[in-house]
């Protein structure tokens, strides 16, 4: 049974979001450019992933203001970010929901960011998937988007906006399924019209939240796609780099969406999150440090779990933290598996 669709009021909007699950913790979704609620349980592949989420948390997902079924604005408009974090805890509030892991995928991880600095007390963990902390350009980041290219990169997607465009880029391992094409096309028409949604591109192309960053407490798991080609996986290294308590998760492969690949690696939210809960429904929080118990800073690696959840991944330690992670990845990328201190990376 799909979820039931609610409404939260933040300000003067009403602001879509359902909740399922009923697992021990509580778990927000964050969307990036694309987000429709109802419509996303129409595509299997995000069916499942959402489904294997509420196996273990009570999800709660929205629809950020001017889409999806979000009270729209107007024209070439979009909220600010200080408005996207206010619509975050304008549904938590609506769905009784203290305390909250959050989940940000590529745009949404900016919010996640922004709220774990503003309302710390409200967030004890966050996993971030694809993003980015300031504009992702190839002048700030090798492999961005070459600076000359932007306006013109505006220029296409308002003009394709509604068609099957961008998928090669955002999803290439499905990028020649027809199916995944076709909801993919209608997903975009559902979430906002072309002028919204290129009003969102700008800001995520103006904004920078690097010197925030270092003020972020929350235990931090940052994963990205190594061939990522939206996002550069030079922005996720750096966003680990900066945060003082964060992890960061290479995965195999090129999609910048979230549920598509190893979706046992993509979910590794499950151990990420305390036993207990302390959400809505409780007060009592975990004492332990809520990471991944594969990935716990300076635990060894039980019966191989850090393997089992990186899925041929390679995971990274932040150069400024201690003590040092020795990582032992398998597959093809085993003989690359290293770890990253003081800003350097070392062959183990």
């Amino acid at each position: 049974m799909r979820p039931e669709t609610r409404y939260a009021r933040s300000g003067a909007y009403n602001i879509a979001y359902s909740v399922f699950g009923d697992g021990p913790i509580d778990l927000v979704l964050a969307s990036g450019l694309v987000s429709h609620i109802e419509y996303a349980w129409e595509e299997p592949s995000l069916a499942r992933f959402l489904r294997k989420l509420a196996t273990f948390t009570r999800v709660i997902m929205f629809d950020k203001r001017g889409t999806g079924l979000s009270d729209a604005l107007g024209p070439d408009r979009t909220p600010s970010p200080e408005e996207r974090v206010d619509d975050i805890a304008a549904v938590m509030d609506a769905a009784d929901s203290r305390r909250a892991a959050l989940f940000g995928w590529s745009e949404g991880g900016a919010s996640v960011i922004a709220l774990a600095n503003r309302h710390p007390e409200r967030v004890h963990g966050a996993i971030l998937f694809g993003t980015a902390a300031r504009t992702p350009v190839a002048s700030v980041y090798p492999g961005g988007i070459p600076d000359e290219h932007v306006e013109t990169m505006f220029s296409e997607w308002r003009r394709q906006w509604g068609t099957e465009f961008g998928l090669e880029l955002l999803a290439p391992s499905v990028a020649e399924d027809a199916r995944m094409r076709r909801w993919w096309a209608t997903c975009q028409r559902l979430t906002a019209g072309p002028g919204t949604i290129v009003a969102s591109m700008r800001v995520m192309m103006d904004f920078d939240m690097t010197s925030t960053l270092s003020q972020v407490k929350t235990p931090t798991l940052v994963m990205h796609a190594e061939g990522d080609m939206v996002i550069p996986l030079a922005a996720a290294r750096d966003i680990a780099s900066r945060l003082c308590n964060a992890q960061l998760i290479v995965l195999p492969g090129a999609d910048h969406v979230y549920w598509l690949g190893d979706q046992n690696a993509a979910s590794a939210g499950d151990p990420f999150l305390p036993r207990r809960a302390v959400g809505g429904r409780s007060d009592q929080a975990d004492s332990r440090a809520p990471w991944p118990h594969a990935i716990r800073l300076g635990e060894p690696d039980p019966g191989g779990a850090r393997r089992r959840l990186a899925g041929g991944s390679r995971v990274y330690q932040p150069r400024h933290s201690s003590p040092a992670v020795r990582v032992t990845a398998h597959g093809p990328d085993a003989h690359e598996a290293r770890t990253e201190q003081a800003g350097r990376s070392t062959a183990v």
